[in-house]
C-alpha cells in the first residue's frame, strides 16, 4: 500500500501555522487538539520546518520551571515568531511512497507523526504512527 492510498482511507490533517505567528498562537494550536506533538510552519502550503512539543518543553526547561500538566507548561510560554524557534530539517513522506518504508523512517527517526509533501514539496497532509499501528493490529487480530 503507497501512502496516498493509505491517506485516501485514513486522511491526517497537519497542524500548521504561518511562520509569523507569534509562539503563544504555535502553543494553542497544539493544545487545541489531542495527541499532537508537531506543528508544521508554512507560508502558504509550503513547510518551511516544524515545532516539536519537545522543543517547546525544553525552552521552558531551559528557565528551571517545573510544572504539572502539559496545559501549565505550554501557556507559560511567552511570544517569538514560529520561524525563530523551528527546526527546518524534518523527515516527510510523499504518497507514492510505500507505507511499510515510511513507517521504517518513522522509527528510525522516532517521530509520531510525518508531513506528507506533493512533488512540489506542498502539504497534502500527515500520517500518523499510532493510527497505522491500530489498523495493522486490528488487520491481524
Amino acid at each position: 500500500m503507497t501512502v496516498g492510498q493509505w491517506m485516501t482511507q485514513h486522511p491526517g490533517r497537519a497542524v500548521t501555522v504561518h511562520r509569523e505567528a507569534e509562539l503563544d498562537e504555535v502553543v494553542e494550536r497544539m493544545l487545541e487538539q489531542a495527541g499532537v506533538r508537531d506543528v508544521y510552519v508554512v507560508a502558504g502550503r509550503t513547510i518551511l520546518g516544524h515545532i516539536s512539543h519537545r522543543k517547546i518543553v525544553h525552552l521552558l526547561l531551559a528557565e528551571h520551571r517545573r510544572e504539572h500538566t502539559r496545559r501549565q507548561i505550554m501557556e507559560r510560554i511567552a511570544g517569538g515568531a514560529a520561524q525563530d524557534f523551528m527546526d527546518p530539517h524534518f523527515a516527510s513522506a510523499r504518497p507514492e511512497e510505500e507505507l511499510d518504508n515510511v513507517l521504517d523512517r518513522m522509527l528510525e527517526h522516532d517521530v509520531e507523526d510525518l508531513p506528507v509533501l506533493d512533488d512540489h514539496k506542498l502539504l497534502v497532509g500527515t500520517i500518523g504512527l499510532t493510527t497505522v499501528l491500530q489498523a495493522k493490529a486490528g488487520q491481524k487480530l
